[in-house]
């Protein structure tokens, strides 16, 4: 498959750690950026599986980068800005794979970064990193967070709500009664709900490709992981 050309790291940079600024809720279709990367094996429904991602260690030039994005981040601001900064980065690596999504072959020292706001430690993108991306966010703008790398920990955190409101958690959990019960699920920013379909914005999301990202996906209220609780932020 063709790879997109990958950019000169300080075009990159200075390009793509500008764009900070919520993309509109018409960002809910198919991502033009994500739309035309490469896709890899199917990894089925978690990770993970038989075919490997992320298996070996980042470059060096890759840590540096990487910890350059994270400290453009914004400090301020809602849940949403500072999700949407890592949606909207178009960085990517030497094999063209965007720095907000899970790498083939390398892991991505983004991802692993943002288990530093967790008490667990990620030598790869292989965990799950859903709750880890949400603390990480959390931790950088002030709030409360789980230190816990368990989606599962957000079912008791912060205020509960029935009324939830763009910025909320929603908290799945597994449709699997004992993998539930181990904490398994997922955990995301509620945005709106459509008919019969919630959008999430978060990252550990496929949004149609066989590779995770920070993205805004949609999943059906039937069908997809029971709704544990929705859950709104508080400060530290």
């Amino acid at each position: 498959m063709n790879r997109r050309d990958f950019f000169g790291h300080s075009a990159a940079i200075s390009v793509s750690l500008a764009m900070t600024a919520p993309r509109a809720i018409a960002a809910v279709q198919p991502d033009p950026v994500l739309q035309g990367d490469i896709d890899y094996y199917d990894t089925g429904d978690s990770l993970p599986h038989d075919i490997p991602f992320g298996t070996n260690p980042a470059l060096d030039e890759e840590r540096k980068l990487a910890q350059q994005i994270l400290e453009a981040a914004p400090r301020t601001g809602s849940l949403q800005d500072i999700e949407y900064y890592f949606m909207n980065l178009t960085v990517r690596n030497k094999d063209g794979e965007l720095y907000s999504s899970q790498w083939k072959d390398r892991w991505n020292p983004v991802i692993v970064q943002f288990f530093s706001s967790t008490a667990s430690t990620a030598h790869n993108d292989l965990v799950p990193w859903c709750a880890a991306f949400q603390n990480w966010c959390l931790d950088r703008l002030g709030y409360k967070g789980t230190n816990s790398a368990s989606s599962g920990s957000f079912r008791k955190y912060g205020i509960k709500v029935t009324d939830p409101q763009p910025g909320d958690f929603v908290v799945f959990q597994d449709k699997d009664p004992d993998a539930a019960k181990q904490g398994h699920g997922h955990v995301a920013l509620f945005l709106y709900r459509d008919h019969d379909r919630l959008f999430v914005l978060g990252g550990n999301q496929h949004a149609g490709k066989h590779f995770t990202s920070v993205n805004v996906s949609h999943f059906p209220l039937v069908g997809y992981m029971p709704i544990d609780s929705y859950r709104r932020p508080v400060k530290k």
